[in-house]
C-alpha cells in the first residue's frame, strides 16, 4: 500500500477551502495578504494601490501558506521553518499568538472552514510517508484539537 503524498494533502485542503466558493481575500474587501520569504506578511490594499508595513512573524518561522477566517478578523499562517501556526489580527495588523504543538511535525497545508469555526491543518509524519488532517477550534485560539483523519492509504 502507498501513503498519500504531501502534494495530495495540499490539494485536498485547497479544495476544501474552495468548496464553499469563498475567495481567499473575502474577509476584507479589496485586500490581499502575501506571505514573504523574509518571515513577514504584507497587506495590500488593491483599491488604493498601497502596501502596509509588513507584519513580522517569529524568527525562523518561514511562512509557506495563509488562510483567512471568512467570519472574524483573523488570518492564520502555516510556518514550516519551526512547525508552528501564527494567528494574525488583521484589524490591528499584529501577530496575537503563535501555536507550537508537538503534533506539528511536517506541516503541509492550511485552510479555514467557511463558517469560521475551525482551521484545518495538513500534517505529514514519518518524512511525508503518512499524513493526517488536524482540526482546530478557532474559539479556543487553536488549542482544542481533534484528528480529522489518520494515515490515509490508497
Amino acid at each position: 500500500m502507498t501513503h498519500l503524498p504531501k502534494v495530495f494533502m495540499q490539494c485536498l485542503l485547497f479544495f476544501l477551502a474552495l468548496s464553499a466558493g469563498i475567495p481567499a481575500a473575502s474577509a476584507i474587501a479589496d485586500t490581499v495578504y502575501s506571505i514573504n520569504n523574509n518571515g513577514t506578511v504584507s497587506i495590500i490594499d488593491t483599491a488604493n494601490d498601497s502596501v502596509s508595513t509588513p507584519i513580522t512573524l517569529p524568527t525562523g518561522s518561514k511562512p509557506t501558506a495563509l488562510c483567512l477566517n471568512p467570519v472574524t478578523q483573523y488570518a492564520y499562517t502555516l510556518n514550516t521553518g519551526d512547525n508552528s501556526v501564527s494567528i494574525i489580527d488583521t484589524t490591528n495588523l499584529a501577530v496575537v499568538n503563535t501555536i507550537y504543538d508537538p503534533r506539528f511535525t511536517e506541516l503541509s497545508a492550511i485552510a479555514c472552514n467557511p463558517t469560521g469555526t475551525s482551521v484545518l491543518i495538513g500534517n505529514n509524519d514519518s518524512g511525508g510517508l503518512s499524513s493526517r488532517i488536524l482540526h482546530f477550534d478557532t474559539s479556543s485560539n487553536l488549542h482544542n484539537y481533534r484528528q480529522q483523519s489518520n494515515r490515509h492509504r490508497f
